[in-house]
């Protein structure tokens, strides 16, 4: 609850500062690990982990809307809590993909009937093309997996003394 006549601050990150602490961060981390897919297939992961695992990676994450990034805190509290369920050997590509697929479908279906009464016939057409395109990525379940593994092994590197700070975006 907020006490009463408290005060309210809207803090604003100026491009410049934005950059700077971009730059911070490159020069005193490091980048063991490359994921070649987008960062959208990432939340999708996230996302996964979520909602059929019950694997809550977020808990600890930032999303500065200006830049469209999403910062996930990965420290040792979350290491000791899901590293063993986070191992790839446990997930299958397969499940991913239908994973995938099947939110996707379910998203276009939500998005169709939330439109019918606004968007023409063609405007349907379109929206219902670029979507099923969107659903329709063959390799969405290894990005996942790879996903998966990405995660794993940034997990490994996690001690009393480091964390890691994944972000997407």
């Amino acid at each position: 609850m907020v006490p009463k006549g408290a005060r309210y601050f809207n803090a604003r990150i100026s491009k410049s500062r934005a950059e700077s602490r971009r730059a911070c961060l490159e020069k005193n981390s490091k980048h063991p690990f490359e994921y070649k897919w987008g960062g959208y297939i990432l939340l999708d992961v996230f996302r996964y982990l979520k909602e059929k695992k019950r694997i809550d990676l977020e808990k600890n994450s930032l999303v500065d809307v200006a830049w469209q990034e999403q910062w996930i805190i990965l420290d040792k509290a979350l290491k000791d809590k899901y590293f063993t369920d986070l191992d790839p050997a446990r997930f299958k590509e397969s499940e991913l993909l239908f994973y995938y697929v099947t939110y996707y479908e379910h998203q276009l279906d939500l998005k169709l009937k939330r439109s019918v009464s606004t968007y023409s016939p063609e405007q349907l057409k379109g929206m219902m093309a670029k979507s099923k395109k969107y659903a329709a990525f063959p390799d969405a379940g290894r990005a996942m997996l790879d996903g998966i593994v990405i995660i794993y092994n940034y997990l490994k590197l996690i001690d009393d003394k480091s964390l890691v700070l994944l972000t997407i975006g």
